[in-house]
C-alpha cells in the first residue's frame, strides 16, 4: 500500500499531524485488508463542512481521501483514527454504491444513506478499540 501525499498549506502547517493520519491510513489499511496494490492520495484542506472525504476508483486500487486538519483537531486528535477508517471503509463500499445506482440512478440518496450507516457502523465496531 502507499500513501502519496499533496503539498498543501494545510499539511504545512500541521505537519506532525498529517504525518500521524498517513500512518493511521497504513495502519488501518492493511488491518482492515486492503490488497497491497491499493493507493491512497492524501490531501488535507478546508472542507466547510464534513471533516473528510473520499472518491475511489476501485478497479484501479486508487482512493482519493480528503481531510480537513483543521476541523478535525477542534474536536480532538483522538478523532484521527475513527476518521481514518471511517473513509477507508468508504473504499470497498464504493463499489456496491456505484453498480447499484448505475443499474437504477434514482437510487442514490438511498444508497447514499445506507452506505454511511454500514461505514459508521463498521468505524465504530469493538475491535478497534486498543488499535
Amino acid at each position: 500500500m502507499r500513501v502519496i501525499r499533496s503539498k498543501t498549506k494545510q499539511a504545512e502547517k500541521h505537519q506532525e499531524h498529517a504525518d500521524f493520519v498517513c500512518s493511521e491510513i497504513l495502519k488501518y489499511a492493511e488491518l482492515i485488508g486492503f490488497d497491497p496494490e491499493w493507493r491512497f492520495k492524501v490531501k488535507f484542506k478546508r472542507l466547510g463542512g464534513p471533516l473528510a472525504e473520499t472518491t475511489t476508483e476501485f478497479h484501479y486500487k486508487l482512493s482519493d481521501l480528503t481531510f480537513d486538519l483543521v476541523a478535525i483537531l477542534k474536536q480532538g486528535k483522538d478523532l484521527i483514527g475513527p476518521t481514518v477508517r471511517h473513509e477507508l471503509f468508504h473504499a470497498p463500499c464504493w463499489r456496491i454504491h456505484e453498480v447499484i445506482t448505475s443499474l437504477n440512478p434514482e437510487m442514490e440518496a438511498l444508497i447514499s444513506k445506507y452506505e454511511e450507516e454500514l461505514v459508521t457502523f463498521l468505524e465504530h465496531m469493538p475491535v478497534w478499540k486498543d488499535k
